[in-house]
């Protein structure tokens, strides 16, 4: 399988499995919008986090250098050969204290 079709799979695979209505109930009982969405003032839609989710995804599969990308809450993540797509409401790391 090449490099390309194989990059298409496991998006399509982390997308069918990600739970995009809890991020978009969260956000909008947090009343958590972006900056550049389409409606001011109103949390993206299911749609939006779904394409937000794919460039992301995308993003890290086509730069084999790049381990962490994120924006709007959501983390793309390579650990090896494994791809993680994360929605992070807090986080904490030793850099913190």
């Amino acid at each position: 399988m090449n490099k390309k079709l194989q990059d298409r799979l496991t998006i399509e695979s982390i997308m069918a499995n990600f739970d995009f209505f809890k991020v978009h109930q969260v956000m909008y009982t947090l009343n958590w919008c972006w900056a550049n969405s389409v409606v001011a003032d109103q949390p993206p839609s299911i749609k939006q986090l779904r394409q937000e989710a794919r460039r992301l995804l995308g993003n890290l599969l086509a730069c084999p250098k790049l381990y962490l990308t994120g924006s709007g809450g959501f983390y793309a993540v390579r650990q090896g050969a494994d791809i993680t797509l994360a929605f992070v409401l807090e986080e904490v790391g030793t850099d913190s204290f």
